[in-house]
């Protein structure tokens, strides 16, 4: 732990508070009927309260010192930027998978006749009927749930 001379804390400049004591600050209520708080004097708030700002990273503190902008913006910014990211790496990675059940194919068929056509057609249309059984599960255990709720 780090610690604080008189001459280190002589050193660092003194931080005020934007508001004078007595104002009221208007919109941080949050008990109801209740009047807004007041501001008090400097001293009486603790010392860790005007060091949290420097403790943002540098990422953080470069957005801040652009105007208007606060933590929510900064937030709501990063999330806008990884939705992007997101949105273009599934537009990169190609068309997206369509569930068999909802697809339009024909099942292959054995024109030829020969035993590794017959093995194909057979594991697609197994497949196809594991895909269907599953969906249709899905859609019973759903009923039932909202069946439940009446």
């Amino acid at each position: 732990m780090k610690r604080t001379t008189k001459a280190t804390r002589r050193a660092a400049p003194k931080v005020v508070s934007s508001l004078p004591a007595g104002a009221r600050i208007r919109g941080l209520g949050y008990l109801k009927d209740r009047d807004d708080p007041v501001a008090e004097e400097d001293g009486d708030y603790p010392e860790w309260l005007w060091n949290c700002l420097s403790a943002l990273p540098s990422s953080a503190k470069e957005h801040d010192d652009q105007e208007g902008s606060t933590a929510s913006t900064l937030t709501r910014a990063a999330a806008k930027k990884a939705a992007r990211k997101k949105l273009k790496a599934k537009a990169e990675s190609g068309p997206a998978e369509v569930p068999l059940v909802e697809q339009s194919i024909d099942l292959p068929s054995n024109p030829a006749g020969d035993l590794a056509g017959a093995v194909e057609a057979l594991n697609a249309r197994a497949a196809l009927t594991k895909a269907m059984r599953v969906e249709r599960r899905k859609e019973i255990k759903e009923s039932n749930y909202l069946k439940g709720m009446r």
